[in-house]
């Protein structure tokens, strides 16, 4: 046994020293949940010390000084709220999936009432905005890098096609926060949990009305015989072409047909149904044959054996 590497007095030792952590953690929950309520500015040993059920010498043994406490406190809120709320957003897919994640995470944190005055950073944000230091500096930092995870959602909403494009993301992120907080401001004021429905909601809507349109798929058709049975087939002078399947003519992506008047193709018809040859409308009207033979098919869908030149 005399040969073990630690002392009796190490052993001894251990238990004391998870002891002392428990009481700390017990000391900086009771501290976040009083915070809620008095703010950090207003949370003083004597309360917390009562809350605990242990005497304020014993809360000094923990923390040197009020600072301590307070950047003790807002790490412990941070924990709760990273378990809660971050972690589970996370793990949800990209986009409005996220979104809708992060939204039942933070519903539910505030249902289950893990601080009596509703969303630790919310309730100690405005205090902290005149008292510059380490603990605001500490509070703003969870506080953006919720508003970062909300952009980077309507981000990612966006690149997939979730979204509107065109959409303003650092207005709807607003509007977004608008309805957390909102709901979160509510409920505690109120105890009631229609407000968090009506947010849940409130933000269904948010996404559904940003929602993209899905753009019909364009089907390219063969200008010539209206065929959809079309394939690429190269490049002229930098621009796609096709080429038809059925007719075995090749056009550019964006065919504009030049085309007659319609006051000609009707007098081209006429003087056929009156006998005329097509090599003779081609003398008469300067219309090349082969149009006036297309015309014809559009018009009966059938030609004479022997074409008249």
């Amino acid at each position: 046994m005399g040969n073990l590497s630690f002392s009796e007095a190490d052993v001894a030792g251990e238990p004391r020293r998870f002891r002392g952590q428990a009481s700390r953690a017990t000391i900086l929950l009771a501290a976040a949940k009083l915070a809620t309520i008095k703010g950090l500015h207003g949370l003083s040993l004597a309360d917390l010390a009562a809350e605990v059920g242990m005497s304020k010498s014993g809360l000094y043994a923990h923390f040197k000084d009020k600072e301590e406490l307070e950047l003790a406190t807002i790490e412990t809120a941070a924990e709760i709220f990273d378990s809660d709320v971050f972690q589970p957003a996370m793990k949800a897919q990209t986009g409005t999936a996220r979104i809708r994640t992060l939204a039942d995470a933070f519903f539910s944190h505030l249902e289950h009432k893990v601080f009596p005055g509703g969303c630790f950073f919310a309730a100690v944000a405005s205090e902290l905005s005149t008292r510059p230091g380490p603990a605001r500096d500490r509070v703003y930092e969870i506080m953006d890098r919720w508003v970062s995870l909300l952009r980077q959602c309507m981000l990612d909403a966006q690149a997939s096609g979730e979204i509107d494009p065109t959409a303003d993301v650092a207005q709807v992120v607003f509007e977004l926060q608008s309805l957390f907080f909102t709901a979160n401001f509510l409920f505690v004021i109120r105890n009631d949990l229609s407000y968090l429905k009506q947010a849940r909601q409130g933000i269904e809507n948010s996404l559904s009305r940003l929602a993209a349109v899905a753009t019909p798929k364009k089907v390219l058709k063969c200008p010539h015989c209206r065929s959809e049975r079309v394939c690429k087939n190269g490049h002229i002078h930098g621009k796609q072409r096709y080429l038809c399947k059925d007719c075995r003519k090749q056009f550019p992506e964006y065919y504009t047909p030049q085309g007659y008047p319609e006051n000609v193709k009707r007098n081209c018809l006429t003087l056929y149904r009156n006998g005329m040859g097509f090599r003779a409308i081609e003398r008469a009207t300067g219309v090349n044959h082969n149009t006036v033979i297309n015309w014809v098919k559009e018009d009966s869908g059938s030609l004479p054996d022997t074409l008249e030149a």
